[in-house]
């Protein structure tokens, strides 16, 4: 419709030019002595006409002639940015895909290219699929093509600390978090990752426990990486702390209140006080966290070293009221009760364990025997402790399976 609406009117012009023609009658007269010139009317116009279009053609062609170097030069730099995108992309197909040796060689023709911002995009990308790759020398390569000022000296700060942490390289990590702190650019989340990453992977646990209660606190660590985390760095921090010479107990109560009463941690806490020979901080730690409610691991490493007082025997017994059927506490009772001369409490706790555990049972029946006999063979007495009749069968089952064994 447009089309036709514009020849139409083309039409219409050209029949209004012709009658405008038909009715221009006379000359024009141009004298420049000796010389006449003499033209019609109709005439000159349609020469000014044509002197109009083609003057306005020749200034058109020159102007198009003294652009043209710019043209040039822009017609060859959206060519080379065509060109650039589409290595990029390339790039990060191989990046993703984990292939880093394509994406190196598409690094290299990116160079050639001469184009630094799209270079350090592809050098980023290439670092980190080798890094993932893990091929340590094309990563050192891509890091080492990655600019130490601009926009990318963040990235690069970045990738240098994953670099060391993946290669164990103390060299890169050390480099990488001094231009970290340095630098801008990078979240607080991100460097607050990284640090704590380099604590653990430098086996610093105190700095480690620090940053993660950092990240746990702004929800940026879940509550198992962080108990995974503290339950590593605690008995390292005990054992370094053991070999020092220094307490437990203060160093214990420094701690947060949530860490402390975490069972989980208690537990590890305890087994390795425990395997340290630190006998009474294990148990001041454990009785502390036993306060709050019963941890069935806990007291099942508490049993062969617990105090015997009768604060302990009430604590035992109203647990069996709440547990009436749990082998720890019945055994922890047998226990307290011999050491306490209750033989009749004994035997009735050793009974109600022989139902649930009886290899326990026995067990216990069997050292008890064995230990009091050796104590009294050594102090000149010929007769052996008594024993409930219950538990003779069994003592005598395990006096005989020692032997043979």
């Amino acid at each position: 419709m447009r089309t036709l609406l514009i020849t139409l009117a083309a039409a219409l012009a050209a029949v209004a030019l012709a009658l405008w023609f038909q009715e221009l009658e006379g000359y024009v007269v141009a004298v420049v002595p000796p010389y006449r010139l003499q033209i019609s009317l109709p005439l000159l116009v349609l020469l000014s006409l044509g002197v109009l279009g083609v003057g306005y053609g020749a200034i058109r062609l020159v102007t198009k002639l003294a652009s043209m170097p710019s043209r040039l030069r822009r017609w060859r730099d959206q060519r080379r940015a065509l060109r650039v995108l589409e290595l990029l992309e390339r790039t990060l197909a191989n990046s993703l895909t984990g292939r880093p040796r394509e994406g190196f060689r598409l690094l290299e023709r990116l160079h050639r290219l001469r184009a630094p911002a799209s270079a350090g995009a592809a050098a980023a990308l290439v670092c980190e699929a080798a890094i993932l790759a893990q091929d340590e020398p094309r990563a050192e390569n891509a890091l080492g093509r990655l600019s130490s000022t601009g926009p990318w000296q963040a990235v690069r700060a970045v990738l240098m600390v994953r670099f060391g942490l993946t290669f164990r390289r103390e060299d890169k990590l050390s480099e990488g978090l001094e231009l970290l702190e340095q630098g801008e650019g990078v979240a607080p989340s991100v460097k607050e990752r990284l640090r704590f990453e380099a604590a653990c992977f430098r086996e610093d646990w105190q700095r480690a426990l620090e940053v993660a209660r950092r990240l746990r606190r702004h929800e940026l660590m879940k509550a198992e990486e962080f108990l995974r985390v503290a339950s590593t760095a605690y008995p390292a921090l005990i054992r370094a702390r053991l070999r020092e010479g220094q307490g437990i107990a203060s160093w214990w109560a420094t701690n947060p209140q949530e860490e402390r009463s975490s069972p989980e941690l208690v537990v590890k806490v305890v087994e390795v006080l425990m395997a340290e020979g630190a006998t009474n901080e294990a148990l001041h730690i454990a009785e502390e966290s036993l306060k709050s409610r019963y941890v069935p691991e806990l007291l099942a490493i508490l049993v062969p070293v617990l105090p015997v007082n009768s604060a302990w025997l009430r604590r035992l017994e109203d647990w069996h009221e709440a547990f009436p059927k749990d082998p720890i506490i019945l055994e922890g009772l047998v226990r307290l009760c011999l050491h306490l001369r209750l033989n009749g409490k004994a035997k009735e706790y050793w009974n109600a364990l022989l139902e649930v555990a009886p290899k326990r049972a026995a067990a216990i029946a069997g050292e008890w025997w064995l230990l009091h006999s050796r104590e009294m063979l050594d102090s000149g007495k010929e007769e052996f402790p008594p024993l409930p009749s219950s538990m003779a069968l069994s003592t005598a089952v395990t006096v005989r399976n020692g032997m043979k064994e």
